[in-house]
């Protein structure tokens, strides 16, 4: 059985006492910093899932702009490389243009050559012929 006196009231006073006394020196405050907590833990969140959604925007901005500007390289390498060739095939035909006037020129100068030399060798033949039969005659 069990004993009711008042040694159970007093520890039952004693128990509130210190129940009361405990929630609002330790438990109250503690509540109160943990909710503040909270409450900040939870702005943080939102503040990052913002920032997480303008990084991405700045993501998309970011390879949208580099996709343009590597089309951009590309078709500036592209127009490069035609330029290009155009110029070295007007180079080459100017090249070509030269090198048969060149070749033109040599060959006209040869031609002069070579008639001379066979004036040449014909009057010394005849020369020749000349005194070949003067020594039989």
């Amino acid at each position: 059985m069990i004993n009711i006196n008042i040694s159970l009231v007093i520890q039952l006073g004693n128990f509130l006492i210190v129940y009361f006394l405990l929630k609002h020196l330790f438990f109250a405050p503690l509540l109160q910093m943990m909710d503040q907590r909270k409450k900040r833990l939870s702005a943080l969140e939102g503040g990052f899932s913002q920032e997480k959604a303008e990084i991405a925007a700045l993501e998309d901005e970011y390879r949208q702009k580099l996709s343009a500007y590597m089309t951009q390289a590309a078709e500036i390498v592209h127009k490069g490389r035609v330029e290009g060739d155009m110029l070295a095939s007007q180079s080459l035909a100017s090249v070509q243009e030269k090198a048969n006037s060149e070749f033109d020129s040599q060959k006209a100068r040869i031609d002069e050559e070579l008639k001379e030399l066979r004036a040449s060798l014909t009057n010394s033949s005849k020369d020749l012929v000349t005194a070949i039969v003067g020594r039989f005659s």
